[in-house]
C-alpha cells in the first residue's frame, strides 16, 4: 500500500524526499479532484492532507475522515502553521484509536 500526500508545494516536496508521493494543490477544485483520484487508487493506503488545504473542502474532508477505511485519510499540519509539531505516526495512532508497535 502506498502513502500520498495532498498539500502546499514545501509539503508534498518535503514527503517526496522520502519517497512519498504527492500532489500539489491551490483550490478547492484542485482539492476534490486530488481526492477523487487518490481515494479511487486501489494501491493507496493513507492519504495526507494539509489541514490548510483541508480546510478549503471542510466538509468532504470530514467525512472521509469519519468513513473511509480504505485509504485512510489523516489531517496534517501545513507548512506555515505554528501548533505543536506531531509526528505522522501519531496522527494516525490518534486517527485510528490504537497504539502502534514498532517503538
Amino acid at each position: 500500500m502506498r502513502i500520498v500526500v495532498i498539500g502546499d508545494e514545501s509539503v508534498v516536496q518535503g514527503f517526496a524526499l522520502v519517497g512519498v508521493e504527492g500532489e500539489v494543490v491551490h483550490t478547492a477544485d484542485e482539492v476534490r479532484a486530488a481526492l477523487a483520484r487518490w481515494m479511487a487508487a486501489s494501491d493507496v493506503g493513507l492519504v495526507l492532507i494539509t489541514s490548510d488545504v483541508a480546510s478549503l473542502v471542510r466538509a468532504e474532508v470530514d467525512d472521509l475522515k469519519l468513513h473511509s477505511l480504505e485509504p485512510l485519510v489523516v489531517e496534517i499540519p501545513g507548512s506555515g502553521e505554528t501548533q505543536p509539531r506531531t509526528g505522522v505516526r501519531a496522527l494516525v495512532e490518534q486517527t485510528l484509536g490504537i497504539r502502534l508497535g514498532g517503538d
